[in-house]
């Protein structure tokens, strides 16, 4: 009888082979959502944005893997004048409609925002701080998707 169970583990070991490797071929399972842990450092701070109103691109690939279709950011803010901002976006987007985004409400009270943001193929980002005296601008990549 130890024949038929050696046969039967067999037939079961050989078939999960062949569905794991028909599931890789689907690219099913292979992406998702990947949490980066606790940095204990920010990624980029005030002193690494350009503050003009104007769209610049922001390279995170020393951060974040090939193939990421998006990022997560927190982005913290504090700055003595209200209603000034920022603006995350895809890169090469040229509206601003689907962008994470935030302002200064208050003055001089940090801001904590948490945003999704799309990433090119290159993955880079685009951002755009208005003109302003921020005190701090702190921004983390929290995770992102494949």
């Amino acid at each position: 009888m130890q024949w038929l169970f050696d046969i039967v583990l067999a037939m079961v070991a050989n078939a999960g082979y062949a569905l794991q490797s028909w599931v890789q071929a689907q690219g099913y399972l292979t992406t998702g959502f990947v949490n980066r842990g606790d940095p204990n450092v920010v990624d980029y701070d005030k002193n690494d944005f350009i503050k003009d109103a104007a769209w610049h691109t922001l390279d995170i690939s020393a951060i974040v893997p090939a193939g990421a279709k998006a990022v997560a950011l927190s982005v913290l803010l504090t700055g003595p004048t209200v209603a000034k901002g920022f603006w995350f976006a895809r890169n090469g987007q040229a509206f601003g409609r689907n962008a994470f985004r935030g302002s200064l409400v208050v003055a001089n009270l940090l801001h904590i925002y948490d945003g999704v943001v799309a990433v090119d193929t290159d993955r880079k980002i685009q951002y755009l701080f208005h003109v302003s005296a921020f005190t701090q601008i702190d921004v983390t990549v929290k995770c992102w998707w494949l």
